[in-house]
């Protein structure tokens, strides 16, 4: 089993550059407007900022929301106060399977989610 959990911003108002000043975090990885998508001929379409958990793709999906959620704690109020209709910020979840994985939140990584203005994304996998 493969997890990871990152925050994304998307946008076309802030420069990764921006982003980098504005939160007080460097992006993990990007990919600026105008890039080629990865082993692709689409471009990107808009800025994005990215933001890992950090850990190791082995360690549980809670594990990793839990790391990203205190990775970006300190930054929160910047974070946050990028949303607008310009930008947007993803909470990604990405879960790579054999076994089904527990799918649970309690209300503390909701509501952490939820003060960063962020959308919950999860993509499960099933590799058999």
């Amino acid at each position: 089993m493969e997890n990871y959990a990152r925050l994304k911003v998307i946008t076309n108002k802030y420069s990764i550059e921006q982003l980098n000043e504005v939160t007080g975090l460097k992006a993990d990885k990007f990919f600026r407007a105008g890039d080629f998508k990865p082993n692709t001929t689409l471009l990107v379409e808009k800025n994005i900022w990215i933001i890992n958990s950090g850990l190791e793709s082995e360690k549980s999906l809670e594990e990793h929301i839990l790391a990203l959620i205190n990775k970006l704690e300190p930054h929160a109020k910047f974070i946050s106060n990028l949303k607008d209709k310009d930008t947007d910020l993803e909470f990604s979840c990405v879960c790579y399977y054999s076994i089904e994985p527990p799918l649970y939140f309690d209300l503390k990584i909701i509501s952490k989610i939820s003060e960063l203005n962020a959308h919950l994304d999860i993509d499960l996998y099933n590799l058999q």
